[in-house]
């Protein structure tokens, strides 16, 4: 007799658990002959069997380990399917795995000391900050800032940049040391690393030349207007020059002329000089008179001289 397998639904908690481990595997043996595709539905799968589990059977030990376990599964697989959604050009899937993975470490990070985290960096899972904090949260803000740089839909280098700077500060720099102990430990994280500072250079390249890029596209649309005001502030300025240049030559004829009017003994300028001479002088009258004190020359008398 055939014994139908149990559906998810039917499954127990340690079974989901068992279940998603089994797809975790198998989407590595695809991910290894580079079918991302396929290795992407398994992983989903892994994810999908242990997103709504809750356990609560009374034993605070199993129950620790069935937690601890679920948060393991659930991190490593969500990066993995992020990088399987980054091979075959899903981004939005990419993005949307990495920041599932950053909210339970980051969640993870705030509870650090408490029955989770102590269960996972003990002996039993045998993990420590680095790999936690370090590489794995490292590594989704990584697979973040990739997706942001490679879909050129919406891509945005600034805010890519500041996810690499964050993988920086917050994953690499506290947890990277020449322990000698912990370099085995560390070299998942050195991977990181890597990987962070090779990203970095490839977005301040590009943002530089997206800046050049919108700097010659402002030019263009403003640049005959910006030249043609240029052209009218020049000519102003030439023609205010001439008329500089023109108020002080008249000034120096001026004063050239008040010199030699001074030299001449008269007060007046040439200019008034010659319409001085132009105009005539009217020219007295003298007529005869009945009156014995005058005598009479009977005739018109004129003071014109000519010229």
């Amino acid at each position: 007799q055939v014994v139908r397998k149990k559906r998810l639904v039917e499954m127990k908690p340690p079974e989901k658990i068992d279940y998603a481990l089994q797809k975790k595997k198998e989407a590595s043996e695809h991910f290894k002959n580079k079918n991302f595709g396929d290795a992407l539905r398994q992983y989903a799968l892994a994810v999908d069997s242990v997103r709504y589990l809750s356990y609560a059977g009374g034993d605070k030990v199993n129950e620790t380990h069935i937690r601890s376990t679920l948060l393991e599964i659930m991190v490593t697989c969500c990066n993995n399917a992020s990088t399987c959604s980054l091979k075959i050009k899903n981004y939005a899937s990419c993005e949307q795995y990495a920041k599932n993975a950053l909210l339970l470490l980051d969640a993870l990070y705030n509870k650090r000391g408490m029955t989770i985290h102590s269960y996972l960096i003990s002996k039993k899972k045998n993990l420590s900050d680095e790999k936690l904090f370090g590489e794995w949260r490292g590594k989704s803000l990584l697979m973040i800032a990739k997706s942001l740089f490679e879909n050129e839909k919406k891509q945005d280098f600034t805010q890519a940049i500041e996810y690499l700077n964050k993988a920086k500060k917050e994953c690499i720099e506290p947890y990277m040391t020449d322990d000698p102990s912990k370099q085995k430990a560390l070299a998942g994280l050195k991977s990181v690393q890597k990987e962070v500072l090779k990203l970095q250079r490839s977005c301040l390249l590009k943002k530089k030349e997206n800046d050049k890029k919108e700097k010659r596209r402002a030019q263009a649309m403003f640049g005959s207007s910006s030249n043609k005001s240029k052209k009218e502030t020049s000519t102003g300025t030439t023609q205010n020059n001439n008329v500089d240049n023109s108020k002080f030559v008249l000034t120096e004829k001026d004063h050239n002329g008040k010199d030699k009017n001074k030299e001449n003994g008269t007060g007046s300028t040439p200019a008034s000089d010659e319409t001085t001479t132009k105009k005539e002088t009217p020219a007295p009258v003298v007529t005869t008179s009945s009156s014995p004190r005058k005598k009479s020359l009977g005739r018109r008398v004129s003071f014109r001289e000519d010229v």
